[in-house]
């Protein structure tokens, strides 16, 4: 189960109560007084779509659950205070149906989900420098994809901190309501950049008469237009840049550059005198348009896989597929809480989401001192304080206090 999201299953396990004790006793307390006292974001056309929830005091998920009004779904958060709250990104003729089956499916919002646990640059940090990370991810899949390759528009679009470890974005525009997995599926593969082998296409055979002869000219390889949309446009603009990256480097350290890359010293070498030495610098044809000026194919197909690799992993978008292609996901409920820390699952505008810290912006509880027994030390930051926190017997803020009980590294003292 990840952090964002939570994949619909057939069938339901039964629950089993738990026996709380003071720490969990003490969270829920917390999260029905935040779902008393708060207003709350109910998703769109709520009344068509199923809700499921886990809780502090019993295992597995409580779900097919539908509700008719706004104060329905208020008054069971306040009475039951469920760890995590969720809503299916699909609408329903019935909702509340037990099966997938008599539910009826009428469509579906695009849900793209980023979770540290899918980022491997996310992976080993501390918990303020992989939101960082993933942060940075959803900008990108923002602006080279849903905004610019596929052009939807902001009022669609829906930005979520997770409460957790990443960002969830929901498009609502009814273009894409009936899309069915596999055509959602195709979506992600774009944003991966899956199949983009024939970027650099091979210049047809050209024949011209003159002076009573036919010459031929050879085919070559083509470079894609600056200007040209979706990947082309991308993968030529990430070229330019590589041999403009080399030719700063200098000769010595831009070798060292590509045999980093697993390819053969002599093979660099190569490469590199292709683009920079000589009178006809090969860069330079690059720069007109030109990619085949290599004096090897090696070092052709060497050097625009380079490029190829490396405008992915500056371009491309981290989301996970399972969510995305998913027509039936569970995904959280905006200003509902997580958890495992007690932050605020909230919508962000596109253009504050850079400036977003979830370590300041989505704390909701209070700095009220409480009481609390950490079991190992611990060093971060919370609404703009800095904490070294020994292992034992600590007094902290309320929110940093329910954060560290939620995580499992303090309990109630």
């Amino acid at each position: 189960m990840d952090d964002a999201s939570v994949e619909v299953l057939q069938g339901e396990g039964e629950e089993k109560v738990i026996l709380m004790d003071e720490t969990t006793k003490f969270l829920k307390q917390k999260f029905s007084e935040y779902y008393k006292n708060n207003e709350l974001i109910y998703p769109e056309r709520f009344g068509r779509r199923e809700f499921g929830f886990m809780f502090f005091d019993r295992e597995g998920m409580t779900r097919h659950i539908g509700f008719n009004t706004r104060n329905e779904i208020k008054d069971f958060l306040v009475k039951n205070a469920p760890m995590h709250v969720y809503h299916s990104s699909a609408y329903y003729e019935k909702p509340d149906a037990p099966t997938m089956a008599q539910k009826k499916w009428l469509g579906a919002d695009l849900i793209f989900d980023l979770d540290a646990d899918h980022i491997e640059s996310a992976k080993g940090l501390a918990y303020e420098e992989m939101l960082d990370v993933v942060k940075k991810e959803t900008l990108k899949l923002l602006e080279n994809f849903i905004l610019g390759d596929f052009g939807f528009e902001e009022k669609h679009i829906s930005v979520n901190f997770s409460g957790g470890r990443g960002y969830h974005i929901h498009v609502t525009d009814q273009k894409i309501f009936s899309l069915d997995s596999s055509a959602r599926r195709e979506i992600v593969d774009y944003i991966e950049g899956i199949g983009l082998e024939n970027v650099f296409m091979e210049r047809a055979y050209e024949a011209k008469p003159y002076a009573y002869k036919i010459y031929v000219k050879k085919p070559g390889k083509e470079m894609p237009s600056q200007d040209e949309p979706g990947w082309r446009g991308k993968i030529s603009r990430g070229t330019y840049h590589l041999c403009n990256t080399l030719e700063k480097m200098g000769r010595e350290k831009a070798i060292e550059y590509l045999t980093a890359k697993k390819i053969r010293r002599k093979t660099a070498e190569g490469i590199y005198s292709d683009l920079f030495d000589g009178k006809v610098r090969g860069a330079d044809k690059i720069k007109k348009g030109r990619i085949d000026v290599f004096s090897k194919n090696s070092y052709l197909e060497q050097f625009t896989n380079i490029a190829l690799d490396e405008v992915k992993i500056n371009v491309r978008g981290a989301a996970d597929e399972p969510v995305t292609s998913d027509i039936k996901r569970l995904i959280r409920m905006n200003t509902s809480l997580h958890g495992k820390t007690g932050l605020k699952v909230m919508q962000i505008k596109i253009d504050e989401l850079k400036k977003f810290n979830p370590l300041n912006d989505a704390v909701v509880f209070s700095d009220e001192p409480v009481n609390i027994k950490l079991i190992k030390p611990v060093e971060m930051s919370m609404c703009k304080k800095n904490f070294d926190l020994k292992k034992d017997e600590n007094t902290v803020p309320e929110s940093l206090g329910i954060f560290l009980m939620g995580r499992g590294f303090a309990v109630k003292g």
